[in-house]
C-alpha cells in the first residue's frame, strides 16, 4: 500500500498457504470472492468460500470467475 494504509495492497511472504475453509461477506463486492478463487490454485489445500451476509448481488460474476477457472 505504499504507506497509505489502504487497498490496493501487495502482500510478500515465505512458505505455502494451508488454504481450507473462508467465510466472507461479499454482500457488497464480489471482488473478494474472486481474489480468493483466484488465488486457490496457489493454497496446498486450496479454498471452500463461504458467503456469510445477507444477499449476494454479484453472483453472476462469482460464476463467470468460476467458469473462467474450469475452461
Amino acid at each position: 500500500d505504499d504507506g497509505r494504509g489502504a487497498l490496493p495492497m501487495t502482500v510478500h511472504g515465505t512458505g505455502g498457504l494451508d488454504g481450507g475453509a473462508v467465510e466472507i461477506d461479499a454482500s457488497s463486492s464480489s471482488q473478494f470472492v474472486s481474489a480468493l478463487l483466484l488465488s486457490a490454485s496457489r493454497f496446498n489445500q486450496g479454498v471452500e468460500v463461504r458467503h456469510v451476509g445477507s444477499r449476494l448481488p454479484s453472483m453472476p460474476h462469482i460464476r463467470m470467475t468460476v467458469d473462467m477457472l474450469r475452461a
